[in-house]
């Protein structure tokens, strides 16, 4: 067997194995796809064009995604086709100088970055190669998910700016249908290979949220279900500059030096506007998890367990970092007040979310009357749970994680954060109609070596919290 042989079987055992692993995932639900439009070809082919949307008010430069239209594909790779050299040295320019604020960064990828080719050189290349030319009018959205073996970061950088997006520009509605493609080569040098090999991650199944009744499909597949190889495509609307967004604000990522925030350039005044968009991706995301009679067994309000005498606490406890050394003694202590404070039943549970599936986790933070955890991952799955909801965060270890505290960039000036999600949790806590409700108790970790927590900063956070649950039961 020779390479190209080798090469193929691998792909095609590739692709059966994916096709199985979307089966239990999404069941039968397919991407969309059209039948190739056999057209006479276009002399000189149509020109691209990319403008930049913000539909994320409160974020600036980096908040914007590219819109092309009339993208080309051809024999597995991209093409932006302009007018004249001059033009493609322009729009080689205009990339890199906005670079750092992430809208461009299809360009920059490799081995499937957008080439910018003239109509000259598109035309030669169309004429070399026997191809049918096929114009795809369902718009295709671009996801490149940022470390894509967190459920936090597909959540908060993918799903839930990808729903907004989608409402925003009417695409879910739209006539022309959609798809969502997982664009993920530049995550690693094996990560083509991966998809390649073993098809698509437990957490892609977090895509449910916006998208239950179409799974997303991998780049390898557009050949498969799109544009077949020996075919040339004018795709008529593609989206794309979602990698590493963080548009809704619960992180404040920064480089190992903490002295600057790379996603610094949010505008308080929007802050409103961002828990709006959290309030709508929860009513919509958990009904599309779950299902409307299980998200509606498990109700809303998680002020109700309150009344109905019946606590459940969740610590979170994670397998590979933030490894809380004495929570054994901190759930000795919670048990201690819940006892003292409170005359129902409670229950109090270790959970570590890698063990879970995303619906599993979804119906574990709907269960949750109280939730707690050290600041990050952990926490994202928070935007699925019920208003009311009592969130004791641990803050990241200042010895471990914040040498030098967060800095946020504000347009009034700098401002220090003793929690790096402390935006997160103005958002989380706007009260209803239109926010999430929660109610939010940061703990400060002591400086050390490890996550040993502050255990009676925490037994006196829970008090507080069911102060709150006893406060807004029965609708206050």
């Amino acid at each position: 067997m020779n390479v190209s042989e080798s090469q193929k079987s691998v792909e095609c055992r590739g692709a059966a194995m994916r096709r199985e692993n979307w089966r239990v995932l999404f069941g039968n639900s397919k991407p969309q796809e059209l039948p190739a439009i056999k057209e006479p070809r276009s002399y000189p082919p149509p020109l691209s064009s990319v403008s930049y949307i913000s539909p994320f008010p409160g974020m600036k430069e980096k908040g914007r995604i590219c819109f092309f239209e009339r993208l080309h594909y051809h024999k597995r790779k991209w093409y932006f086709v302009v007018a004249t050299d001059s033009d493609k040295e322009e729009k080689l320019k205009e990339c890199n100088t906005n670079a750092q604020h992430n809208v461009h960064t299809i360009f920059q990828k490799k081995p499937f970055g957008v080439e910018i080719v003239t109509q000259a050189a598109m035309t030669r290349l169309i004429m070399s190669s026997n191809t049918m030319e096929k114009v795809v009018n369902t718009t295709q959205i671009l996801i490149n998910r940022f470390q894509p073996f967190s459920h936090g970061h597909i959540i908060q950088d993918s799903i839930i700016p990808l729903h907004h997006l989608m409402f925003q520009a009417g695409i879910k509605n739209g006539q022309n249908g959609y798809n969502i493609i997982l664009d993920d080569e530049q995550v690693s040098d094996t990560s083509l290979s991966y998809t390649l090999a073993t098809g698509p991650m437990m957490h892609d199944e977090w895509f449910k949220s916006v998208s239950p009744e179409r799974r997303p499909m991998y780049i390898d597949e557009v050949d498969e279900l799109l544009c077949p190889f020996q075919t040339h495509c004018v795709f008529s609307a593609v989206y794309t500059g979602f990698s590493d967004l963080n548009l809704l604000g619960p992180h404040l990522s920064a480089p190992a030096t903490i002295t600057t925030n790379v996603d610094s350039d949010l505008d308080p005044g929007a802050f409103d506007h961002r828990s709006r968009v959290l309030f709508d991706f929860n009513r919509e995301a958990v009904e599309n998890m779950l299902g409307s009679k299980v998200s509606m067994s498990l109700g809303d309000d998680a002020s109700d367990d309150y009344g109905e005498g019946n606590i459940v606490v969740t610590f979170v406890q994670r397998r590979r970092s933030r490894i809380v050394v004495n929570l054994e003694e901190v759930k000795e202590e919670v048990g201690r007040v819940l006892f003292e404070n409170f005359a129902g039943a409670y229950e109090v549970n270790i959970v570590a979310p890698e063990d879970l599936d995303p619906v599993s986790q979804v119906i574990l933070v709907r269960n949750s009357t109280i939730f707690i955890a050290v600041e990050g991952g952990a926490l994202d799955t928070l935007v699925y749970s019920r208003r009311n909801t009592v969130v004791v965060a641990w803050g990241r270890s200042p010895s471990l994680e914040m040498p030098e505290g967060g800095l946020i960039q504000l347009d009034e000036g700098n401002v220090t954060v003793d929690f790096w999600h402390e935006l997160a949790f103005r958002n989380w806590a706007r009260r209803a109609p239109e926010g999430l409700g929660m109610h939010i108790f940061p703990v400060m970790t002591p400086p050390g070596l490890n996550y040993t927590v502050d255990v009676r900063g925490t037994a006196e956070a829970v008090r507080l919290g069911l102060e709150k649950l006893k406060l807004h039961h029965g609708g206050g």
